[in-house]
């Protein structure tokens, strides 16, 4: 049932149904220009604010890292 929907819902077949898999680099391009170019209403682009989550994840990865690191060196004394 999950196969039928995700054939039913793909974009892929779609597009081979209209013979538009074809030009399917072209319009992967244009789709990550638009993303590339996405802006919101503040100004940020749509990769600097996909940037900054990943920067701020990786953060959080480092602390926890950091606290585990700590927490090791207190009860080895």
């Amino acid at each position: 049932m999950n196969k039928m929907l995700k054939d039913k819902y793909s974009v892929m077949k779609d597009l081979s149904k209209s013979g538009g898999d074809k030009d399917i680099e072209e319009i992967k391009a244009k789709v990550k220009s638009m993303l590339t170019n996405l802006r919101f209403n503040d100004g940020r682009s749509l990769h600097e604010v996909l940037e900054g989550m990943e920067m701020q994840k990786r953060l959080e990865q480092e602390q926890e890292k950091l606290k585990a690191l700590q927490e090791k060196e207190r009860q080895a004394r």
